[in-house]
């Protein structure tokens, strides 16, 4: 295993150990090979060490057995090394190769609903909601999230961002200029992190939107944004029926579907061109079970999501 790479075995596996092989330069002496491994556990109270020597291989299996599993809860940092032998002379790794076991399977990865694939307008530094479904952990641990992401502005300079520790499937990021004289486009790319543990994470597929100038604000007073949203679903919490009231800038190919928490749509409400206005749309939600849906609306390249809860 290379450094830092992660792990999962259960037991009666095997964990595999591969190193280059090594020769005698003046080709007098056979080369062995001695084998050291050293795991600790994360509260660094006990674990184990394993050694053998005289190989011949660059091989090594180890079969994971539940004495071993034992000492990883949930995880465990492990250190190996090679050290290779011709006759009394001996030469030694440079320092130990470190990587990390973990036990039981990763958590499923979060799934983006907003901002995907769309586009906003702004005119300074703005405030972004990333709002995602949750994730899921087959070892039933309580999880948490992360996104991390990166601005990148249109004259070559970039930005990143971290938001770490949320108990809470969506989080709000400022989107800050890096130009005081004019306003800078840029696009983001972004992740979701869903974390059992420090070395129990899965991170989600990279999602990108784009910021762009809004420019019909800033040079007509009054004027409306040119963003596309969903105004609001009213009423919500609802009973059975509400409506999903639209702002469209523009004409073009509208779209409303609504999902469930995991992901699957339950229904269509629109997919057809519309004129730039206000549209109002009735959703009759009799036939679904009460809980709470995802309103995800998009015109053209812009999208919007809200969540909606139904109460019977």
């Amino acid at each position: 295993p290379e450094n830092g790479v992660v792990l999962r075995y259960a037991a009666g596996e095997l964990i595999s150990f591969f190193w280059e092989e090594s020769v005698d330069p003046e080709g007098e002496e056979t080369v062995e090979y001695e084998f050291e491994l050293n795991v600790v556990p994360p509260d660094s109270q006990g674990g184990f060490g394993i050694g053998t020597g005289g190989m011949a291989d660059t091989l090594l299996d180890i079969s994971w057995d539940e004495e071993l599993l034992s000492y990883i809860e949930p995880y465990a940092l492990a250190e190996w090394a090679v050290h290779a032998w011709a006759g009394e002379q001996s030469t030694f790794c440079d320092e130990p190769f470190r990587f990390f076991i973990v036990e039981g399977e990763p958590p499923d990865s979060a799934v983006a609903i907003s901002p995907v694939d769309t586009l906003f307008y702004v005119s300074t530094d703005t405030t972004v909601t990333l709002d995602w479904f949750d994730g899921s952990d087959p070892d039933d641990t309580d999880l948490t999230y992360a996104v991390r992401g990166m601005q990148r502005f249109s004259d070559g300079q970039e930005r990143s961002f971290r938001v770490d520790s949320l108990d809470i499937s969506e989080a709000d990021v400022l989107l800050e200029q890096r130009n005081e004289q004019f306003f800078n486009p840029f696009e983001v790319d972004w992740q979701i992190a869903t974390v059992a543990d420090v070395y129990d994470t899965t991170w989600s597929e990279v999602y990108n939107f784009q910021v762009l100038d809004n420019w019909d604000v800033e040079r007509e007073p009054g004027a409306q944004p040119r963003q596309f949203a969903i105004e609001s679903v009213y009423p919500n919490p609802f009973n059975v029926e509400t409506t999903v009231a639209l702002t469209l800038p523009t004409a073009g190919r509208v779209r409303v579907e609504v999902y469930d928490l995991l992901g699957r749509r339950v229904t269509q409400l629109l997919d057809e061109r519309r004129t730039a206005g206000s549209l109002n749309l009735s959703w009759h939600a009799g036939a679904l079970p009460s809980g709470t849906y995802l309103v995800r609306a998009s015109l053209d390249r812009q999208s919007a999501a809200m969540k909606v809860m139904l109460v019977k």
